[in-house]
């Protein structure tokens, strides 16, 4: 729990977004196949990290977040621009639970 930065409340998910630009040495961005692809689809990956106490209760059927199928650690996809960054943490965002809009199941980008 001590690498994250903030408690979501409510229905929010605290995330924590991939980084995908790669840089030479000298640090010169290098443009990817992969965040082109990211890019001209408007989708952001990253890591579920932390639950608000509300989220996905709103949902038919739904008491946890683990009723919806997603868990702490999960993997998943939303689009480019989904909840709110942190300021003070540069790679985590505070999104909506509906926002997740898929999980990517292991060796998927």
């Amino acid at each position: 729990m001590s690498d994250i930065p903030v408690k979501p409340c409510g229905f929010y998910v605290l995330v924590e977004m991939d980084k995908f630009e790669k840089t030479t040495e000298s640090g010169i961005i290098i443009a990817t196949v992969e965040q082109e692809k990211r890019e001209q689809g408007g989708m952001c990956v990253g890591t579920i990290r932390a639950f608000g106490n509300t989220a996905y209760k709103g949902f038919a059927g739904c008491t946890c977040p683990e009723d919806w199928g997603v868990k702490v650690g999960d993997r998943f996809r939303t689009h480019r621009y989904a909840g709110n960054a942190i300021e003070e943490h540069e790679n985590f965002r505070l999104i909506q639970d509906s926002d997740i809009t898929a999980i990517i199941k292991d060796g998927d980008v």
